[in-house]
């Protein structure tokens, strides 16, 4: 009994951190994107002023990254 306990505990565990390494994974991809592209950003988006697209543009840009956490 002991041993049937012990190995759905290790696959569980195994398969909460390859969930976790996943999760990990996507967002450091994210996090690069928005690093290698903030110049871009600051020209293109937060040098205009406030329109309807400029905030579709970051509700799509910030709230996939807020929503992803």
């Amino acid at each position: 009994m002991a041993s049937d306990a012990t190995s759905a505990f290790l696959a569980a565990a195994e398969q909460t951190f390859i969930s976790n390494f996943a999760m990990y994974s996507g967002l450091t991809i994210v996090f690069y994107d928005c690093l290698i592209s903030i110049e871009d950003e600051v020209e293109f988006f937060w040098s205009r002023k406030l329109s309807k697209m400029t905030l579709v543009y970051a509700g799509l840009r910030y709230g996939g990254i807020v929503w992803s956490m």
